[in-house]
């Protein structure tokens, strides 16, 4: 069980004896997910998660509280606003309140208190009822802020160990080579010393590359303030495509991107570099024998959705729901990758207020993309 779970399941035993209620629950609702994820109640012989299972996305109360963030009253379900949920006839659920659940992300879930029979609440019952909410959403709170960093140092401790194993691969590669030719230096041709300090060279750029990367990741973490000014888009693609066009040339790939693009967006032109470089390497990497690329974008009355089109295999929906994690890679034997990429592309665009994601068919290559808000006028969006 979750250390919420074990909170909310306290908290509305707490809120029962109260109020006095004859049963209170408890429905969290997951904004990114669309849909309510967790619940409980202490509504005699009712499942926990049932109210999370059963509630409506859209149209009952439950909805309608989380959207206008105010309470409803209903002295008798028989006269309730909305077209009461099956759940209520169920446990014979006369009249409740119920309240919405505010944190500093905004409204998370209701509170109900419910009554088996008919009944007359007063304002005393809703206040003590949004009184009980309040010390809920401070709980909610800190029970996530302790799961998110369980979760983070996890995936710190496995970070450290991947990435540590990945900077002394190459190294370790580098040095072989380099004792070799000190070592026998005088007996290996100049090809061949030739030969082995270009894959030293390659190796330890290597290492330099997973180290920027980290770097990168370190800047992007940092909760200092980061100045977003617009950003011309078009020179920002073409500074990547000349800083890409050794990789692009060697892979024989062609790359399509448009003249230019009449709109701007918000953004921190260096990290935008690096999510376009990120996304460019990797249609060469996985694109077809040879690469096409394609690069489009399309917008929205607030936001730029910015595109990296392929013609590689594609991805299955297995692949895509865990693509932009740390450490996922796919086909390493043809591709050696530390798999931190995406995932940096991740943090880099949702600090920007933007999100990222892909499109992709088995046989029909992938498009990445990622949002920035548009600019409006003169830098307000």
């Amino acid at each position: 069980m979750s250390e919420l779970q074990t909170v909310l399941d306290r908290t509305v035993q707490f809120v029962t004896a109260m109020l006095p209620a004859d049963g209170c629950s408890v429905v969290l609702w997951d904004e990114v997910k669309g849909r309510f994820t967790v619940s409980t109640s202490t509504i005699p012989n009712q499942d926990k998660q049932l109210a999370a299972n059963r509630v409506r996305k859209s149209g009952g109360a439950t909805r309608w509280i989380v959207d206008n963030c105010r309470p409803i009253v209903v002295t008798d379900v028989r006269n309730d606003p909305f077209s009461a949920n099956k759940i209520l006839g169920e446990f014979n659920i006369q009249a409740y309140i119920g309240v919405p659940l505010v944190t500093d992300a905004g409204v998370v879930g209701v509170l109900y208190a419910m009554s088996l029979e008919p009944r007359d609440y007063v304002e005393y019952d809703v206040q003590l009822l949004e009184n009980c909410a309040d010390i809920i959403g401070l709980t909610i709170s800190k029970s996530r802020a302790v799961e998110e960093l369980e979760q983070t140092n996890k995936a710190l401790e496995l970070y450290v160990r991947t990435v540590t194993h990945d900077i002394k691969s190459p190294l370790s590669v580098a040095i072989g080579y380099l004792n070799l030719v000190t070592s026998e230096y005088s007996d290996l041709g100049d090809d061949e010393k030739l030969e082995f300090l270009k894959s030293s060279e390659q190796m330890l750029a290597k290492s330099f590359q997973i180290i920027d990367e980290l770097l990168l990741l370190t800047e992007i973490r940092n909760e200092h303030a980061i100045p977003f000014t617009p950003v011309d888009m078009s020179a920002v693609v073409l500074e990547v495509k000349k800083r890409m066009q050794p990789l692009l040339d060697e892979a024989n790939a062609t790359i399509i991107i448009p003249t230019h693009w009449d709109h701007q967006v918000l953004g921190y032109a260096p990290w935008i570099e690096e999510i376009w470089v990120n996304f460019i390497s990797n249609a060469i990497k996985y694109g077809g024998t040879p690469p096409l690329i394609e690069i489009v974008s399309t917008e929205t009355d607030q936001v730029i959705q910015f595109w990296t089109k392929d013609n590689g295999n594609g991805l299955t929906h297995e692949q895509q729901q865990t693509l932009f994690e740390p450490f996922t890679r796919f086909n390493t034997t043809r591709i050696q990758g530390h798999g931190l990429g995406l995932s940096i592309v991740r943090h880099i665009a949702e600090r920007m207020n933007g999100m990222v994601g892909v499109e992709s068919e088995v046989g029909r290559g992938s498009g990445f993309y990622f949002t920035l808000p548009k600019v409006i006028e003169q830098g307000r969006v």
